[in-house]
């Protein structure tokens, strides 16, 4: 899909019945419920939940909490939009 956003797929975690993905929020880790639509080997689709170039959290979420404070370690910096189309993944 030309206008898909998507995110690596181990950003995507299960909380119970809900999925989400963590944002990075001056410093602070976001909790935003996602609703995923295709996923193959390196990524996932999201249908609904964080806007293309926000930066998510794809190491030790499965322990984060909403509002924790975390740190950037790769430097990558927001992309703006390219988590739009291209099959690049907002990161």
């Amino acid at each position: 899909k030309p206008d898909a956003i998507l995110v690596p797929k181990e950003a995507v975690v299960q909380q119970g019945s809900n999925q989400v993905v963590f944002v990075t929020d001056n410093g602070k880790a976001s909790q935003r419920p996602v609703q995923v639509g295709i996923i193959d080997d390196k990524s996932a689709e999201i249908l609904s939940g964080p806007a293309a170039g926000e930066q998510v959290v794809i190491v030790g979420q499965p322990s984060l909490r909403d509002g924790a404070s975390i740190t950037v370690v790769n430097g990558a910096p927001n992309r703006g939009g390219q988590g739009r189309g291209g099959g690049k993944p907002s990161v």
